[in-house]
This record gives C-alpha cells, structure tokens and sequence, in this order.
C-alpha cells in the first residue's frame, strides 16, 4: 500500500531514491554553507546564515561616500554622435559584412 503511494506522489518518489542513495554509498546530507559573523566566529545554521548576509547587505547599502563633487564638475562633457541615429546605407552594409568572419555575417 506505501508503494501505490510512492509511485503515485512524484516528489515522494524523488525523496525515496535520494535517501536510498545516500544509505547505500554512506553519504551524510549536504550541509549548509557557513559565514563568519563581524566577531570571526562561524555562524551556526542556515537562520543565522540568513541573518548574517541581511547584517552585510544593510552595512554595504549604508556606506557613507567620500566622493568630491567638483572632480564630476571638472570631467569633460562630450556631445552624443547623432550620426548613428542614421540608418545604415546599402555600401556601409557590404563593407561591414565583408569584414566579418565566415560564418558570422
């Protein structure tokens, strides 16, 4: 009667072979990946993983910028080409594929 039900739910059926392997070649379950915490130790379990990486992304979204706003003022303005708002011409065309590899244009 657990077998029609196995066969029956595939995610069961999944999780059966799965367990199965894992007896058979004496493998253990993957464990989850650790992270040291501000105070070097490593973090014990997947919440505190969690809780970790939250702690490291609100620090990196808060730093403060040191960036001098008159060296943006000093960097030069350049003017967009409007030149390649043009469709191409038939002759740009022929010279741009003849350059191509074989097989790429």
């Amino acid at each position: 009667m657990e077998c029609k039900a196995v066969i029956k739910d595939g995610r069961a059926c999944w999780n059966a072979i799965r367990k199965s392997e894992r007896l058979r070649c004496g493998c253990r379950p993957a464990r989850h990946s650790a992270v040291k915490k501000d105070s070097g130790e490593l973090t014990q379990g997947p919440a505190e993983v969690l809780k970790r990486w939250q702690q490291h992304c609100n620090t990196m979204l808060t730093l403060q910028s040191n960036f001098d706003a008159q060296v943006l003022e000093q960097l030069l303005e350049v003017q967009p080409l409007l030149d390649l708002d043009e469709t191409p011409i038939e002759d740009e065309l022929f010279t741009a594929l003849s350059k191509a590899k074989k097989g790429k244009g």
